[in-house]
């Protein structure tokens, strides 16, 4: 076999073991990339890329451009100014004003998110209008507890308004598919883990003071693993919110845990290795922005202890650290489909496939 065959076989499977995506962005100087390759005719890449463009403005429902800022934003100054408006009315006429005001809302919210979202096909504006009708929920039921009496907040009244919250996310989560509307799901369950450790720790303190902590490690876990498994059945992504509240609840939980030493310490570098390699096998950045940090962190703490009696030399390791995580940084991405392969090489065969659906 001579040298070529062998580069082309290596190419192919580097190409073979790497994720399969779902989707990738593609720009106009890739079509014209792909001409100069011979892989697409020079006379259909203006019809390719028009017919792309076109087929995007119609089907664009996520996403950070200029149409989405600006539903997004506005759905933000109606959220504000519903705020503000129920404020003056409750404190003007009391909870019965607000029963009725949240209902009026509640009601309005559901007729234009039905008239947009199923009848005029703009899924964003309709879906967001879904949203402020369950942000609302717990605000009527926070009324409704007013007017006999409640007088929140208290752990277990905060759990009610929490499962209220939740239960109407799936129940909107049910009829209208918008992902954004796991968005007060995952808040909420959040919530619920904070709330129901007050509730069971009884304001003492147990696991050495790290209570709130443990719960939010776990409930980060649960979350995250949650979300793979929705990541692998919907086409939509409804597992984003999931995945950012799961990682970042265990990952900040994990950080200011007490690790009572040396040992503690290497075992929360060896958890942050383990999400830089999450990142790969999920083909998601919130892994590898939070074992990118988690890591640095351990190498800067471990230069400070090594070196804490000469800051000459700490500031010279430390400077030394940061450039080489540019410099790692630059590597991967100019060599990310041979990394991510090798990777996935060492990995068992059931997580490697599961790096295939989810890519």
């Amino acid at each position: 076999m001579s040298q070529n065959d062998r580069n082309s076989l290596s190419s192919v499977e580097v190409r073979n073991a790497a994720p399969q995506r779902k989707s990738v962005t593609i720009s106009r100087a890739d079509l014209d990339w792909a001409s100069s390759q011979g892989l697409v005719g020079t006379d259909q890449v203006g019809k390719l890329w028009q017919a792309l463009v076109e087929r995007s403005a119609a089907t664009n429902t996520g996403g950070l451009n200029l149409i989405n800022l600006a539903y997004y934003g506005g759905a933000t100054i109606v959220l504000i100014a519903m705020a503000l408006f129920m404020g003056l009315v409750t404190a003007q006429y009391q909870a019965p004003a607000l029963v009725g005001t949240s209902l009026v809302y509640g009601a309005a919210f559901i007729a234009l998110g039905s008239h947009l979202f199923f009848r005029k096909g703009l899924e964003v504006p309709g879906g967001l209008m879904f949203t402020l009708a369950v942000a609302i929920t717990p605000v009527f039921v926070f009324a409704v507890m007013n007017m006999n009496g409640a007088a929140p907040p208290s752990t277990s009244q905060e759990l009610i308004l929490e499962v209220v919250t939740v239960v109407a996310s799936v129940v909107a989560l049910t009829f209208v598919r918008f992902p954004f509307l796991t968005m007060p799901l995952f808040t909420a369950l959040w919530l619920m883990s904070v709330t129901i450790t007050s509730m069971v720790s009884h304001g003492q303190s147990w696991f050495w003071g790290n209570e709130q902590l443990i719960v939010s490690m776990v409930f980060g876990v649960l979350m995250t693993l949650g979300s793979v498994v929705i990541d692998r059945r919907t086409e939509k992504d409804f597992a984003f919110w999931g995945y950012l509240f799961g990682v970042s609840s265990f990952w900040l939980a994990l950080t200011f845990f007490d690790k009572g030493g040396q040992l503690g310490m290497l075992g929360y570098f060896a958890a942050n290795i383990v999400l830089l390699l999450a990142s790969v096998v999920l083909q998601r950045r919130i892994f590898l922005a939070a074992g990118g940090l988690g890591a640095t962190g351990y190498l800067m703490y471990l230069s400070w202890d090594i070196f804490q009696d000469s800051m000459m030399a700490f500031a010279v390791v430390l400077s030394g650290i940061g450039v080489g995580v540019i410099f790692l940084g630059i590597q991967y991405h100019k060599n990310k489909a041979a990394i991510d392969a090798a990777i996935l090489r060492l990995l068992p065969a059931g997580l490697r496939s599961l790096a295939n659906r989810q890519g």
